[in-house]
């Protein structure tokens, strides 16, 4: 008796060795394919009906960033400025989220607002803008709808408008927003906007910011700025997301490096809880096929 396993293929991986940064890879069980099941089902049985096979997906995240360490010669609110306004907001890793600690809220918030207030936003062929249009209309309208609500339950620290004026008008331009004092239930720290705007919230136990970052049906990338050890580890071991970085010099809670960090989204943010680009993707567009032969 010849017993043996076969799989069909209908993808193809590589994988590289990235040196220059630590990447720690976490499995869990979760929910997350039930959750996104229950929130996307017409998508999902559209997909089933068009390619009957096994898919992966990944959807945004209501993304987060924690500081509590505040180091005067370290670019920190740079780090959350390309996380939330890169790409105008319009990443599914963009830092939608961010929760500073008391005990440097005053000056990190002044600078962090400093730096907003001068992005350059124009032209994304020109070298020096940073942050470009809109994607379309919906995502314009989207932003002002959004932009009302900051100015009504919360207080819009810069931005909140959009620029239709002079060469603003051939495109739909929207300035960064960064909104304080919203409810830490707030629906805006709740949806995911897929716009330019930042909520911030203060906190003072850590415990609490633990909680506060897992308060969301999506879990896709989470990032924290600290020198504490044990809150580092109490960070990776909670916090419910799929790519987490701990103190990046780059961007906050965007930019995984291919071939290094694998990158997927837990809870509503994912189908499958397991990372493109991970030892166990390939696995998902594989299908096992068990052969006996007797005599």
């Amino acid at each position: 008796m010849h017993n043996f396993f076969k799989f069909h293929c209908i993808n193809y991986l590589i994988m590289m060795k990235f040196e220059n940064e630590h990447t720690v890879r976490k499995f869990m069980v979760s929910k997350a394919e039930e959750e996104f099941h229950n929130r996307y089902s017409e998508a999902v049985m559209d997909i089933k009906s068009q390619f009957g096979r096994k898919y992966t997906m990944i959807i945004d995240g209501k993304n987060i960033t924690s500081a509590k360490t505040f180091v005067h010669t370290s670019p920190l609110n740079n780090r959350i400025i390309l996380a939330a306004f890169g790409y105008s907001g319009q990443k599914c890793s963009a830092c939608s989220r961010l929760y500073v600690h008391r005990n440097i809220r005053e000056v990190f918030m002044e600078r962090l607002v400093h730096r907003a207030k001068n992005l350059p936003v124009g032209n994304p062929l020109e070298p020096n803008s940073f942050m470009g249009p809109l994607i379309n209309s919906k995502a314009y309208d989207r932003y002002q709808k959004f932009s009302k609500i900051a100015f009504r339950d919360g207080s819009v620290l810069v931005g909140g408008a959009v620029r239709d004026n002079g060469d603003f008008k051939h495109g739909y331009y929207a300035e960064p927003t960064i909104v304080d004092g919203l409810p830490k239930n707030h629906r805006l720290f709740k949806e995911e906007l897929f716009v330019p705007i930042l909520c911030v919230a203060e906190y003072d136990k850590y415990n609490d910011v633990l909680n506060l970052c897992n308060n969301s049906e999506y879990g896709l990338t989470a990032g924290i700025y600290s020198n504490k050890k044990e809150e580092i580890e109490s960070f990776l071991d909670i916090v419910d997301a799929g790519v987490i970085y701990i103190n990046r010099y780059g961007s906050a809670t965007t930019g995984a490096m291919v071939g290094c960090q694998p990158f997927g989204g837990w809870k509503a943010s994912g189908t499958t809880g397991k990372g493109t680009g991970g030892p166990y993707y390939l696995m998902q567009f594989l299908r096992e096929q068990s052969q006996t032969i007797a005599g």
